[in-house]
């Protein structure tokens, strides 16, 4: 059973799902992405619509055979642009969360435009 019961399916828009990224450590990087694709799959099934910039942008920055940068100022207009039209922005507390330039900068985006943040481990989300 997953702790999605906070989450209301009648409510309209869709949810922005932040966690941390950028880490010199590809080990990290990757079990990163590899943890906020799951909670995204989990998210979906439950019959949420939801929004990860990270599963979003790593696939085009790794697959698409473009060379794209990894950090926040490349990505920031993009993820801005997304969280604006979002009901809900949920921050993934991976390891390095509160250290991550990114959702800080979202989070504080998210508060100057009403959406509400919520923040929430990867518990929640695993059987």
């Amino acid at each position: 059973m997953y702790a999605t019961g906070f989450l209301k399916t009648e409510d309209e828009g869709y949810i922005y799902l932040a966690s941390p990224y950028s880490t010199s450590d590809t080990e990290l990087l990757n079990e990163r992405v590899g943890k906020v694709t799951n909670v995204a799959a989990v998210i979906t099934r439950e019959g949420f619509v939801v929004y990860s910039p990270i599963v979003h942008s790593h696939q085009l920055a790794v697959n698409s055979g473009i060379e794209l940068p990894g950090h926040w100022q490349f990505w920031k207009n993009i993820d801005l642009t997304m969280l604006k039209a979002s009901r809900l922005m949920l921050v993934l507390c991976l390891e390095g969360w509160k250290e991550s330039i990114g959702i800080a900068a979202e989070v504080e985006a998210a508060k100057e435009m009403g959406v509400e943040v919520r923040y929430v481990g990867l518990e929640a989300f695993t059987d």
